[in-house]
Formats: structure tokens, C-alpha cells, sequence
């Protein structure tokens, strides 16, 4: 089966806060990034789906924009970091700690959850 990586704001389908782009372009600023781009495109994407799902069992606050989004960003009624959060985008802070989450979990698989 293929993989199916969907980054879509407020999709139905929404595995990912952020686009495989958005990712590489942060990463391409950290002292990480040469660890990063030695993974293959395919382990990237499944790290920041797994840290997306990851990131979904925290609490926000706010209300989701959509009954049909698969995620829960994009959110109304509630600000991030001083910003007003709208239904068109995820805030900076959420997307910055999706990839760094993401990359934790490229270098240790048990970052988030141990190995039993």
C-alpha cells in the first residue's frame, strides 16, 4: 500500500500540519539538517504524520473551523503566541514543533513513547 501523506488545512483527510516543503525548509535552517535530509522523503513524512498524531492528543483551546477536518487545527475563537488563529493556517509555533518533533522521533522511534 502507498503511502498517503495529506497536509491539507482543515482536510477531511489531514495527516500532517505541515507540507513535505514547509518541512524541508525548516529543517534547512537548524544544525540538524544534514541528519534530516539523510532520510528519504518517505521517512519524513511518516515521522511528521506520527508527530502530528501525536501532537492531536494534546488539549487546545478554541473550536475546530470544520465538523469534517480530520485535525484539530485550523481553530477559531482562540490565539497562539499573541495571534489570532484563523481557519486558513496553522499557527508558526504548531508547525515549528511538529518538525522538531519529527526529526526527535527519526533519531530515537522512542522519543515520544518507550519501548516496552
Amino acid at each position: 500500500m502507498a503511502l498517503v501523506f495529506d497536509p491539507t488545512i482543515g482536510g477531511e483527510f489531514s495527516n500532517s500540519y505541515v507540507t513535505q516543503e514547509y518541512a524541508d525548509a525548516f529543517a534547512s535552517n537548524q544544525y540538524w539538517q544534514a541528519a534530516w535530509f539523510a532520510k528519504t522523503v518517505e521517512q519524513r513524512q511518516v515521522a511528521l504524520m506520527t508527530s502530528t498524531g501525536w501532537m492531536e492528543t494534546l488539549p487546545y483551546a478554541g473550536n475546530r473551523c470544520s465538523a469534517t477536518q480530520a485535525l484539530a487545527w485550523p481553530r477559531s475563537d482562540v490565539s497562539c503566541d499573541g495571534v489570532a488563529a484563523s481557519c486558513d493556517l496553522i499557527p508558526l509555533k504548531i508547525r515549528q514543533a511538529l518538525v522538531q518533533l519529527a526529526f526527535q522521533l527519526l533519531e530515537n522511534p522512542n522519543a515520544i513513547v518507550p519501548a516496552p
